[in-house]
């Protein structure tokens, strides 16, 4: 039976059991988001936020509200306030909701009764700590997939990068550079897979399609299976090289990695922006 037909018979107990099981494909966040709406319409949720630069500087500044105070782009009327639930009164405290913790440890004592969410966007290769005891949260959201609300860094509208035309690479002059080296952390494979490269191929200003060393599920974060080039497809450094020096002079063979703006977008990859900060 589909979401529109429960809620038209008004099956709430059927709708709530559906609530229950994690969605995994887009159109399951999409659903889970549908009845949410549903379930609560006219009520409005109070979530306390504590202190924390980072979403203070960059995400609040995207929040936009409507006229009653509650968020704008929501699945339920949310009323957000940023401050420290240790310093509320017991009575300011009593009108909360939850409270939006995000990397500190909740108190059972101050906090008993408010349903409790962490969220961390710190890996736990580098911050195990940012993903000790989670089980004492209520929700326990990051980019990791096993977390009750998985995230993504997607923030931006993904449409915008159809608009980026490819490089003409009837411009390049047989010396050109053709690869750039962005990271954001150096690693020791990193630092010592670039100097093999070059051993091949020059490294320096912008280059022509993504090559990517990341995180294992790193192809669920591409447009289009065809929109990059992940190093572990290839047998060795040498390999790699030889690739892209042969899409460099091959302009209809580098085009097919651009053709995935004119494609719809992977499931996997609409369900990262759908679930995105």
């Amino acid at each position: 039976m589909s979401i529109n037909s429960l809620i038209k018979m008004n099956h709430t107990a059927l709708l709530i059991d559906r609530l229950k099981v994690k969605p995994t494909s887009l159109i399951e966040w999409k659903q889970i988001h549908y009845i949410t709406n549903y379930l609560n319409n006219n009520k409005k949720v109070k979530i306390y936020i504590t202190f924390g630069s980072w979403y203070v500087d960059e995400d609040f500044l995207r929040l936009e509200y409507k006229s009653d105070g509650t968020l704008a782009d929501c699945d339920l009327p949310c009323i957000w306030k940023q401050g420290d639930p240790l310093s509320l009164s017991p009575t300011e405290l009593q009108t909360v909701d939850a409270l939006f913790n995000v990397n500190s440890q909740p108190s059972e004592k101050e906090w008993k009764g408010k349903k409790i969410i962490k969220l961390t966007l710190e890996p736990k290769t580098y911050y195990p700590n940012f993903h000790i005891n989670y089980e004492l949260f209520d929700i326990y959201s990051s980019f990791d997939e096993d977390s009750d609300l998985p995230i993504s860094y997607v923030r931006v509208d993904p449409e915008i990068w159809r608009t980026i035309e490819p490089f003409n690479l009837t411009r390049l002059s047989p010396n050109s550079t053709l690869i750039s080296f962005i990271a954001t952390r150096m690693t020791e494979y990193r630092r010592t897979f670039i100097p093999s490269l070059q051993a091949h191929i020059s490294v320096a200003s912008f280059g022509v399609i993504p090559v990517i060393w990341g995180v294992p599920n790193v192809r669920s974060y591409l447009p289009h299976p065809k929109s990059a080039i992940l190093i572990e497809d290839f047998s060795d450094v040498e390999a790699l090289a030889n690739y892209l020096k042969y899409l460099a002079k091959n302009e209809k063979a580098y085009l097919e990695y651009h053709k995935w703006k004119t494609m719809e977008f992977s499931d996997e990859f609409e369900k990262k922006s759908y679930i995105s900060l």
